[in-house]
Formats: C-alpha cells, structure tokens, sequence
C-alpha cells in the first residue's frame, strides 16, 4: 500500500466534514491505481461514516476512468463496437473492467459463423442470424422491467437470454460485425434500427458508412424484422413527423454508443436510477 495514500485513507475516519472535503482531492489525484487501496481500507473501515467516505471516492475514481477511456475511445480511428459499448455498461456493471473480462456476448457469434458462408444473399444472412437470436438462443424483451439498468448488460442477456430493445440493438449489432457483416446504426435518435450496407465486407474500424447505400433495415427489438426504405418512412411519418424529411443514413459506431448511452440515461431516469442516469447524462456530453 502507497504509504502517503495509507495516511490520507486514515485521516478520512475524521468526522469533520471539512476534513474529508479537504482530503478528497488529494486521494482523488491518485487516479484509479488508488482503488485497490481504497478498497482494502473499506474492509477495516472504522465507522459506517468512514466506509461511506471510502465508498464514494472509489465511486468518482471509476467514474472518471471511464469518462477519460470513453472520450479516448470516441476520438480513436481504431476503436472497436464492443469496446465503446463495454466502457458505458461499466456505470451499472463495474467488474467488466477487468483485464481478463471476455465479453460472454461474443461467445454466440462462432456458432453462427458455422453456418454463414461467401454463398448467401445479404438478406439470408441475417435471417441466419435471426434464427440463432430468436429461436436458438431464445434472446428476448424483458416485458415487466425493460428500463432495469441490468437490462442494458450484453453479459446479462448472454447469460438470462433477457434484454431490452436496446441492448438486443446493441448485441445484434456487435455479433453482425464480428461476423464480417456491414450492420451498423442509424442517423435517427431514439430509433433502435440497423443498416445493413451494399457493400461486401466489414470495412476497418474508423469507416464512416453515411454515404453507403443500404439495402435494407433491420429491427433487433422485433425479432430481427427486415424493412425497406418505404416502411420506414412510413414509420417515421405514423410516430416521429416531425423527422420524416430527414434523410436516413447509417451512423458511425461513434453514434450508435452514443444511442446506446442516451437511453440508458432516459431508462435510469425513469425508474429513479438518478445517479447512473447523472453520470450517463455527463457521458453524452463528450460527444
């Protein structure tokens, strides 16, 4: 244990609230190698009061690793779907940060590549993987709870086959791709559709699909249904008029995670999650 960071932790069992304010910052300037010491200190903590303190510091120091990974993964060419998406489920599942963590999601995606091959049409191929989605793994909307921040967890629906329109988006969207599939979001706020591309291949992380042509679109949250260009329009003019003249475009996985983290923040709101939603909120500012 850092011998200068020991002392700090000690000093937090001060019942003086001037003292923890004035102490804080200086833990905190430890950044997020300060946590396994924390969390040990949270363990021996002397008072309910002191365990608290502890508690919330730790709580900030994740909270800005991940704001500082987010926004780095956001302005990286490199930067990777699941990547993006893991870095925000840390608000509501924190252990997927460690450097062991195997995304459980992407265990389905060798499955489902036995039975793709260079032969199928673009429209057979997610059918393909509507079959294994829906029927084989039996994937589904959580009716009762959907706004459940747990209902955003890709680990969570790949082991309770239970998610939220969402992150059955998400998943769709990160198996497609690991797939070698060009599936990606679209332009449209709030609407949980895929674009799947008129191009052959999965392009390099980095790509901006906005002037591909799509062939058709997909919607994840019912069961994978496949719509052209008029239904969606026709869509958009029943439910949202007041975008139907916006042209719609595939979206960049920047956007999609930024989808992704918008109706987290909505969904935590709405079932009095106000401190994840708070931070999620602070996310979106990063874009």
């Amino acid at each position: 244990m850092n011998t200068e960071l020991s002392a700090l932790i000690k000093l937090l069992e001060d019942p003086d609230p001037e003292v923890y304010y004035n102490l804080k910052p200086a833990i905190l300037s430890f950044g997020i190698a300060a946590v396994d010491d924390l969390e040990n200190a949270c363990q021996t903590a002397g008072s309910k009061d002191h365990w608290f303190r502890i508690d919330q510091i730790i709580s900030e120091l994740f909270f800005r690793d991940i704001k500082e990974r987010l926004g780095e993964w956001i302005n990286s060419e490199a930067a990777d779907l699941l990547s993006g998406i893991n870095i925000v489920t840390e608000l509501i599942n924190p252990d997927i940060h460690s450097p062991n963590h195997v995304s459980p999601i992407t265990a389905f995606r060798n499955e489902i590549w036995l039975e793709l091959n260079s032969r199928l049409t673009a429209l057979e191929k997610a059918r393909v993987i509507n079959y294994f989605f829906y029927e084989k793994f039996n994937f589904h909307i959580e009716i009762r709870n959907p706004d459940h921040p747990m209902r955003f967890s890709l680990a969570g629906l790949a082991t309770d086959k239970l998610g939220n329109e969402v992150s059955l988006f998400a998943a769709y969207a990160v198996i497609s791709r690991s797939l070698g599939l060009p599936i990606y979001g679209v332009n449209i706020p709030g609407i949980s559709l895929l674009a799947y591309l008129d191009l052959p291949f999965t392009p390099k992380p980095g790509f901006d699909p906005s002037n591909t042509p799509i062939l058709f679109f997909i919607h994840p949250g019912d069961k994978g249904r496949i719509f052209g260009i008029d239904e969606v329009r026709f869509f958009l003019s029943k439910f949202y008029p007041d975008i139907v003249s916006q042209p719609v475009l595939a979206c960049s996985d920047s956007l999609l995670v930024k989808h992704f983290t918008r109706a987290l923040a909505k969904s935590c709101k709405k079932v009095g999650k106000t401190d994840i939603a708070k931070k999620a909120e602070d996310l979106l500012k990063l874009w």
